[in-house]
């Protein structure tokens, strides 16, 4: 890993830190590392950052992984991209669909697949009909 990138990560742990008003050594005993070692996060020193160590920072520090390893905003541009792609009716739908609860949305998901399995098995048996 670049050294830029672990300085980008240990800025996004110090952020974090500070805005929830937490110590180094308050920070440290929560993930069970000495406040020196946090200090050398957020300081970029730290060269391999281990996906489980950055995971535990995150629940302690209460924002995802994704946001310390700077995914974050890269996966929102995606999804942002994706959604300017959909025709007017695909939009209808998916406001339609996000003002559903839980159990519903549930529901259509499991009816979806079921309708694409029984596609899929109408596809194959015709091909292999043929």
């Amino acid at each position: 890993m670049s050294k830029e990138y672990c300085k980008q990560v240990g800025n996004r742990i110090f952020a974090s830190r500070k805005n929830l008003k937490l110590s180094r050594a308050e920070l440290g005993q929560k993930i069970n590392l000495h406040e020196t070692t946090v200090k050398r996060y957020e300081d970029g020193e730290i060269k391999a950052l281990d996906v489980e160590k950055i995971s535990e920072f995150a629940k302690a520090l209460n924002v995802s992984p994704l946001y310390l390893m700077g995914w974050e905003d890269e996966i929102k541009k995606t999804i942002n991209n994706s959604l300017e792609n959909l025709t007017k009716d695909e939009k209808e739908v998916l406001s339609l669909y996000k003002e559903l609860d839980i159990e519903d949305r549930a529901e259509i998901r499991g009816t979806m697949k079921g309708m694409l399995k029984a596609e899929k098995y109408a596809t194959t048996k015709s091909k292999l009909q043929a």
